[in-house]
């Protein structure tokens, strides 16, 4: 059984290299800020226990403290930035000795949840280390082994001889000890000769003067890669990329052009579903089982059931869309659109805030806002509803097998009845009875020998 420990996030620093007046945590990967996809980590570990989350702030905290607080977790300030050593210093007086402390970055993103509790597990009374063996280690502290091969120090790159950049295995930064053994060893780091910080991993040539063991384990390199630079933020946003394709294309997906699909958030596509090119999903997106995703299309928190067709260039936005509807070329659903049942929205028609109906078709150039649309409709081409009168919002209602001719406006509050009809052109001031045909525009005249001025 793993003691699921207290977790202490490091998230102080400034990340100069990234060259930003935002904090490097705070910088977005895959539509989530770099510490968000670090609180899942932590959250996920401590789920099935009463484990509690600390994450140590300093530069700019009044932008990075918000987002731990809407999390719920505990905040411990270092107004001072003097290095990691100082920053695991100032949360452990909060949690009790006996307890396991697993230490986290805050600027590593992609690191899995396994990992960290086989971290854990083996910790026993000593120190446990995450480790990994990578091509370039520059910039990364590297890890010194004894004759016998036992971890005995590590050495930050600021400080490493030639002999030391050679070596491949890197600290990645996640470690775990009892309170009562980070007791024994922080209170003893120096200071760093180069940058006056008290680092952290100081502790592990400790740990190994004072004979307490310190057992390694090896991580996956793509899971344990930091973010210091614009550079390594792309590289790492290019492999959540990656990873989020895998997940669908073993879900059943079929992505015909996978490496031009973007997704920053949450999705779920079910099987048989398939996503054509240049598509981007962001928030969270949840597409049923057979549908299919054209060209171009734009898809932001959303849910969309099965067998529902978005053609290409379509951008939809807080939609829900029930099953074998039609949406598109080049239309647009903005929030609170809801499309039920078969229902087809044509290209470059502009829906919010409106209902549309089982099987009603909205097929060319029309805006509807704002309305409650019935089952069976048909609205023509070019129809809109004039919904708002400068200070207000008013609804527009469109009830079952209603017929709604092309260029016409509907000036809510209106409603229109059950198989009623509006002739084309018209402008349509009052309610239309059931059954009624309404044609609401001027006689055509006819001027005989009429010249343009020139």
């Amino acid at each position: 059984m793993i003691a699921v420990p207290d977790i202490v996030i490091l998230a102080a620093g400034k990340g100069s290299r990234i060259r930003s007046k935002t904090p490097k945590v705070l910088h977005v990967l895959g539509g989530k800020t770099i510490l968000e996809h670090v609180l899942d980590v932590a959250e996920n570990i401590v789920s099935c226990d009463r484990g509690k989350i600390f994450v140590v702030t300093g530069y700019c905290s009044q932008l990075v403290d918000p987002v731990v607080r809407k999390r719920g977790h505990q905040i411990v300030n270092q107004p001072e930035q003097l290095g990691t050593g100082h920053a695991l210093f100032q949360a452990l007086n909060q949690i009790h000795e006996n307890t396991n402390v697993l230490v986290m970055c805050g600027d590593v993103p992609l690191i899995k949840s396994k990992s960290l509790l086989n971290l854990c597990e083996v910790s026993g009374d000593g120190i446990s280390i995450l480790t990994t063996q990578v091509d370039d280690p520059l910039g990364y502290g590297r890890v010194i082994r004894d004759s016998r091969g036992s971890i005995s120090e590590i050495v930050e790159e600021i400080d490493a001889s030639c002999e030391h950049r050679k070596i491949k295995e890197i600290n990645t930064g996640f470690y775990c000890a009892k309170v009562k053994t980070w007791g024994k060893l922080l209170p003893n780091i120096v200071r760093s000769k180069q940058t006056g910080e008290l680092y952290l991993t100081d502790c592990i040539k400790l740990a190994y003067m004072k004979t307490i063991p310190i057992v390694a384990l090896n991580g996956s390199k793509n899971h344990i890669l930091g973010v210091n630079t614009r550079q390594q933020l792309s590289m790492l946003e290019n492999l959540y990329q990656i990873n989020k394709r895998k997940e669908l294309l073993d879900a059943g997906v079929t992505l015909l052009a996978p490496e031009t699909l973007y997704i920053f958030g949450e999705i779920s596509v079910g099987m048989d579903s398939i996503i054509e090119p240049n598509v981007m999903f962001l928030g969270k997106v949840s597409i049923g089982e057979s549908c299919i995703i054209e060209t171009g299309c734009r898809i932001e928190d959303s849910v969309i059931g099965d067998e529902v067709t978005i053609l290409s260039h379509s951008r939809l936005e807080s939609a829900k869309i029930s099953s074998q509807a039609c949406i598109g070329p080049y239309a647009r659903l903005r929030p609170g659109s809801k499309i039920l049942e078969g229902a087809k929205i044509g290209n470059f028609v502009e829906i919010k805030s409106t209902e549309i109906g089982e099987k009603s078709k909205i097929n060319h150039l029309s805006y509807i806002g704002d309305s409650v649309v019935g089952k069976r409709v048909n609205v023509g081409a070019g129809v809109i509803t004039c919904n708002y009168d400068g200070s207000s919002k008013h609804a527009t209602k469109i009830k079952d097998d209603a017929f709604v001719g092309s260029n016409s406006s509907l000036v809510a509050p209106i409603t229109v009845g059950e198989k009623s009809t509006i002739g084309a052109g018209s402008t349509i001031t009052k309610d239309v009875e059931n059954g009624y045909l309404s044609v609401a525009r001027c006689r055509q005249r006819e001027i005989p020998k009429f010249r343009n001025k020139k």
